[in-house]
């Protein structure tokens, strides 16, 4: 039996057939990416709303103007979008429109940064990458900072900064404010884990900072429960840090930790929080806006029970360590006529970590007293007072 070879004109159909194909699906490609380009106008992000607007375009690109408009300002970015087997995305901040006036004006140099979005085949986002160059800001330089995300968890990483107060003839003069470097790590509002190196900031320094904070997920509420002020807790944060080696002053300590909680947060305070905190970051607080965010704070903490738990403060040196814990929870008043309770804390502190003169003082006034060998105290905060053993030591 013969076998047939094709032939070249197999080939050419082939590859006219693959390059149509290819075709094809980029056309198919450039569409979603229209759709995907008019989905994202228009919509609402943490307080501010995203506008975009095409400038022009070609087959597979799309030159953009890219707005985030909040407190009656906008961030604009120009770029460009493309798509070829996924897409992607490059934006620049416009520095001389909108809010991003503000860089230059307060006196960055250098300021350089890109956003870098890309998608999959099918059009859904994958990474999102912010970057910023090296730049400086008065006395301070940045060595460059970079974010990254993928919508669930995200990454940053700054490679440090130096400030150097002027000297005579406008030389650099000593280092003022330093850190080596942070890196951080996370999933969107539930954890956060962030260390750095060495740093100096107003003139506290230390060897390493670390924090560690956590949401934790719903928490339902049981039939049967009673109607108790905290029956309607939604959300706890958790929040962990150490500095090792902390000084301040000329006074230096081994190590520096915390351990906290946030009981009673609910989804309508996260909301205005995040609002608030994106109007922050982009300069368009305006001072209506921080009210609400006290007011918020305030209705949360007196009307529904929200409690910060401290469940340690250490602070220690030469094998000494101080410690404080407590809670700041509105009890209202606890008799007639009295100030409402707002928290109530213990203090202890070893013997050996206290100066003569403030032992004299304490054991004259009464707010601190000598148990063993340690000086113990039990704070209690009212609307109208700080007292300490019973004895008001703040109107």
């Amino acid at each position: 039996m013969t076998r047939r070879v094709p032939g070249t004109g197999f080939w050419v159909g082939l590859a006219v057939a693959a390059g149509a194909a290819a075709a094809g699906f980029l056309h198919w490609e450039s569409v979603k990416l229209d759709d995907g380009l008019r989905e994202a106008d228009g919509i609402t992000l943490e307080g501010g709303v995203v506008r975009v607007t095409e400038k022009s375009r070609t087959w597979l690109t799309r030159e953009l103007d890219v707005a985030y408009e909040v407190g009656g300002d906008a961030l604009h970015w120009r770029g460009s979008a493309s798509v070829g087997w996924g897409g992607k995305i490059a934006l620049k901040l416009d520095t001389a429109k909108g809010l991003g006036r503000l860089i230059p004006a307060m006196g960055v140099q250098d300021w350089a940064d890109e956003w870098l979005i890309t998608s999959s085949v099918t059009g859904e986002p994958k990474d999102f990458t912010w970057t910023v160059k090296p730049f400086r800001l008065e006395g301070c330089a940045f060595d460059g900072m970079r974010l990254r995300t993928n919508m669930r968890t995200w990454s940053f990483e700054a490679d440090g900064f130096r400030c150097q107060a002027p000297a005579a003839g406008g030389a650099d003069g000593p280092v003022v404010a330093k850190m080596e470097m942070l890196r951080a790590t996370g999933e969107h509002y539930k954890t956060l884990n962030l260390k750095t190196g060495a740093f100096l900031l107003g003139g506290v320094s230390g060897k390493r900072f670390a924090l560690a904070y956590g949401l934790e997920p719903e928490k339902p509420k049981a039939k049967d429960e009673g109607a108790g002020v905290l029956d309607d807790v939604r959300r706890t944060e958790t929040v962990t840090l150490e500095i090792m080696k902390p000084t301040s002053e000329g006074t230096s300590w081994d190590r520096f930790a915390m351990t906290s909680r946030l009981t009673g947060i609910s989804d309508e305070l996260l909301r205005r929080m995040r609002v608030v905190s994106a109007g922050a970051v982009l300069g368009g607080l305006t001072e209506a806006q921080l009210l609400a965010a006290f007011s918020a704070l305030e209705d949360a903490f007196m009307r529904d029970g929200l409690v910060w738990e401290l469940d340690e403060a250490l602070l220690a040196r030469d094998g000494n360590a101080a410690r404080m814990a407590g809670r700041l929870a509105y009890v209202g008043p606890e008799r007639p006529g009295a100030a409402p309770t707002l928290g109530r804390f213990t203090i202890s502190v070893p013997d050996a970590m206290l100066g003569e003169k403030w032992k004299t003082e304490a054991a004259a006034d009464g707010s601190m007293r000598l148990e063993g060998d340690f000086w113990v105290s039990s704070l209690e905060l009212t609307t109208e007072h700080l007292i300490a053993n019973d004895v008001v030591i703040i109107f």
